[in-house]
Order: structure tokens, then sequence, then C-alpha cells
């Protein structure tokens, strides 16, 4: 199992949509097999879902896999047995290819070079004068940037 963490590192569940799929030689329909219910719980506890629930071997195990990153959205759907090949049968799903539509964002500005900068500098300088120095740096800054964002709020309102 520790192969199977190596192999798969960080890159698969950094990507969402990532698909692994493979032939592990574990059988996984033995639900109490201490080596089947690790790697279950080792596939889960990295964030990936698991979509093989059927018999492939003709022998009645479950040997393939197919996994992908959990997400909300999922990329893999309708996963089901098709015929027999050889030993082991084939796998069908359809896979979703389409992007999100981006999101569209609103900005927000002010008309700094409209506004009145003497008014505004003799209002700041107004204001700082009288502003309190006795208590912490911490305190100093946050007023100042009260004091600031509310004078610009009065000359350069945000649009």
């Amino acid at each position: 199992m520790d192969e199977v963490l190596t192999l798969i590192g960080t890159d698969l569940i950094t990507r969402p949509n990532s698909i692994l799929m493979g032939d592990f030689n574990i059988q996984f329909n033995e639900d109490e097999d201490p080596e089947v219910l690790g790697f279950k719980d080792m596939m889960q506890a990295i964030g990936l879902d698991q979509h093989v629930h059927f018999y492939m071997q003709n022998k009645g195990n479950t040997l393939d896999q197919i996994y992908t990153v959990f997400n909300p959205c999922p990329i893999l759907f309708n996963v089901c047995q098709q015929q027999f090949l050889s030993d082991h049968c084939l796998i069908m799903g359809l896979v979703k290819l389409q992007k999100e539509k981006p999101k569209m964002k609103q900005i927000e500005m002010r008309d700094i070079a409209n506004m009145d900068k003497d008014q505004f500098k003799k209002l700041l300088d107004t204001m700082l004068t009288k502003m309190d120095f006795l208590g912490t740096v911490n305190m100093l800054v946050i007023c100042f940037e009260a004091i600031l964002n509310s004078l610009m709020d009065i000359f350069a309102p945000i649009k």
C-alpha cells in the first residue's frame, strides 16, 4: 500500500478532475480481508471516491478499480459492467468534460484623480493633529486607517 501512496503522491489529490484506474490485484469483494479494508480506508482518507461496485472478473472477483478525487460535482457517471473480453470485463462510464462558466466579479474603485486634494489634505491634517498618540502602535494604525477610509468615502466614494 505504501507503493500506491508514493505513486499517487499529492499530484492526484490536488487535481480535482483526475481519474485513477487499474487492476490493483486485490480482491475488493472480500470485505473482511485486512488488506482490502486497509486499502479502502487509505483511498478514502486521501479523498478518493471509488466507482466500481460490481464483479469484474469471471471468477466473481473485483480487482479493477476506478477512483476520482472527491468532488461535490462528480466528473464520472454511470459506471457499469460491459462484456467480458478475457477473464475481466470492460467498464464503461461517462466523464463530464465541460468546464464551469466563469463567475462575474464586481470591481469597485475610487475616483482619486478628480477629488479635491487640497481640501482632503487640510482635513486629514486637522484630524491627525487631534488624534491621541497615547495608545499602542497597533491602535494608532487602526485609528489612522479609520480616519483615512472615512475621508476617502467623503472625497472619493467607492463606485
